[in-house]
Order: C-alpha cells, then sequence, then structure tokens
C-alpha cells in the first residue's frame, strides 16, 4: 500500500514539473533595471485579461518547446498584465502600475511585444496576435539584430 502512495505521488511529482517546464520563465518585473543584463535583451509581452488575443498567445504560441527555450535562453522574459493592480514597475527612482508603464513605452493595443536592450532602448516592437510561426520568425531575426548590439 505505501508503495503505491509513493508511486502515486512521484507520478504527480513528474507531471507537475513536466506540465511547469514548459513554458516562458517570466521573471519579477519591479525592478527593470536591477535585471538588467549586458548579455542578454528584454522579451517584454504585454497583456490583459480581458484580451482574447492574449489568452491565445499565452496557450499556444509560448507553449511551443522551441519558442518558450529560445526565449528562455536568450532574453530577459518580462510579463506586464495590464490589468494586474498590484503589479509595479520600477524605473531608476520612479514607480509605475502596469498600465502606466505600457503606456509609458508606447503600447497602444493588446497583445503587445517589446524587444528592448538592457538600456530598455527598443530594438523590435509589434503589435497584435502571433502565432508559433510568426513568434519564431520574429525571435530568429531580432536575434541577429540583437548579436550586432552586443
Amino acid at each position: 500500500m505505501a508503495l503505491k502512495k509513493s508511486l502515486v505521488l512521484f507520478l504527480l511529482l513528474f507531471v507537475f514539473v513536466e506540465f511547469n517546464s514548459g513554458q516562458v520563465k517570466w521573471v519579477n518585473k519591479t525592478g527593470l533595471y536591477e535585471l538588467s543584463s549586458k548579455e542578454k535583451p528584454f522579451f517584454i509581452f504585454f497583456k490583459a485579461d480581458w484580451c482574447n488575443w492574449c489568452r491565445q498567445m499565452e496557450l499556444s504560441s509560448f507553449k511551443e518547446l522551441n519558442v518558450y527555450n529560445f526565449i528562455n535562453e536568450n532574453f530577459i522574459p518580462v510579463l506586464i498584465n495590464e490589468s494586474d493592480k498590484f503589479s509595479f514597475i520600477k524605473l531608476r527612482d520612479k514607480t509605475f502600475s502596469a498600465k502606466e508603464f505600457a503606456a509609458r513605452t508606447g503600447v497602444e493595443s493588446y497583445p503587445s511585444i517589446l524587444i528592448t536592450n538592457d538600456n530598455l532602448i527598443e530594438i523590435k516592437r509589434v503589435n497584435g496576435f502571433l502565432n508559433t510561426d510568426e513568434l519564431n520568425i520574429l525571435l530568429t531575426k531580432v536575434m541577429e539584430a540583437v548579436n550586432e548590439q552586443y
């Protein structure tokens, strides 16, 4: 009986780890400058809870193995949820709500992707839904531009 319980617990743990390992590893965005790295640019995904296309990207485009591995390995991935009233972004000595930060960075629609260097200077901006193939193409082209800068 104890062996059965151990086996079930092991399988549940295995499924949980497998399920959670297949995703973009979004970082805490409270201090973007503190996250700066000369080695990696920022990949900032702007979303809102009410946005259907944002959910579609989260459920499909970002779940593709090649996409999330590429983002996790080559970028500092930051998720900004405009609907999150308790999320704040600190830039130097100023603090912004997610909505204020989106406006400050020129986000006009959701979903939006902003790719910046470590000083938050824009490299590429894309507004709207991207399927997996479109996102792969974007990431490849952006890395070519990034490699020229670093």
